[in-house]
């Protein structure tokens, strides 16, 4: 069976269980790790990309990212991480930072 092959998707495009990225796990032949979960950082300015495995990609929203096209149909398919309208919409707004408090709300000494 021939290798599954990579397409560039901007990170914002980028759905759980249906895109994977190839890696290798303490040094195993390397796999198609599915994209289980995405979330925004707290500032808004990354996406973080939980794999299989449990370990993350970083990205900013975009940046071009290196995917492999996964059949969707898995136990485990959260529709709500589908919906691309409610996720955008969830982006974290960034926080003014002042020259005072620098956004923590307390006054430097």
């Amino acid at each position: 069976m021939p290798d599954p092959d990579e397409i560039e998707l901007r990170a914002l495009d980028i759905v759980p269980y249906r895109f994977g990225i190839w890696c290798t796990v303490a040094g195993s032949l390397a796999f198609v790790n599915p994209i289980v979960h995405r979330s925004w950082s707290e500032d808004g300015q990354y996406l973080w990309f939980m794999l299989d495995s449990h370990n993350f990609h970083k990205a900013k929203p975009d940046d071009m990212v290196k995917v492999v096209p996964l059949d969707c149909r898995h136990d485990h398919f959260d529709p709500k991480q589908s919906d691309n309208d409610a996720f955008l919409a969830a982006r974290p707004k960034p926080k003014h930072k002042c020259a005072h408090c620098a956004g923590t709300g307390f006054t430097a000494k």
